[in-house]
């Protein structure tokens, strides 16, 4: 079986190998010399920046809207919740509200418009992740949904209906959500 990330990381090791050898006109192996502990802590460090980074770029939009719920006094939760059906109703009509003005900018040929419903559409699901309570999974979530959607595949090939819409084939599977709940 041929595992394609496997492959990913086994090329790149075997580049970073050529260029150390080339930089440094030896070996890792006859390489006697250097504190490799030191390096190898420097670089953790550098590893946990990186991480941070990469995190506080997810986070920094939901933090937004977050920010726009507690000065707006709108009720968010901090793990995964059910809504009452007032609030869900009103959610629920906002995103149509959005949906119906992206789609009518979209006859028109409007860019502008078709852009300020997507992001006032991407604006009310992130206030619905942070009312669901849903802040600290939805990420993974998505990795989850996205791993299942690449299963639709049909040995290898793309099955689509009439209408352009991917359909599921035999290597499909549903996301397993419940596991972040």
């Amino acid at each position: 079986m041929f595992d394609p990330i496997v492959e990913s990381v086994k090329n790149k090791y075997t580049d970073r190998s050529i260029r150390g050898i080339e930089k440094y006109n030896t070996t890792l192996d006859n390489n006697v010399t250097d504190n490799f502990l030191q390096h190898l802590q420097e670089e953790l460090m550098d590893a946990t920046l990186y991480i941070e980074k990469e995190l506080s770029v997810k986070d920094s939009k939901l933090d937004m809207v977050r920010q726009f719920n507690r000065v707006f006094e709108i009720q968010t939760q901090k793990s995964p919740s059910l809504l009452d059906k007032d609030s869900s109703n009103l959610k629920f009509d906002l995103m149509l509200e959005e949906l119906n003005e992206y789609h009518e900018a979209c006859k028109n040929n409007d860019i502008v418009e078709i852009s300020d419903a997507v992001v006032d559409m991407m604006y009310i699901l992130y206030g619905m992740i942070l009312s669901h309570g849903l802040s600290d999974v939805i990420f993974d979530m998505f990795e989850e949904v996205h791993k299942s959607n690449m299963s639709k595949l049909e040995n290898g090939k793309v099955l689509r209906r009439n209408d352009g819409k991917i359909m599921k084939g035999s290597e499909y599977f549903r996301p397993n959500l419940k596991q972040f709940l």
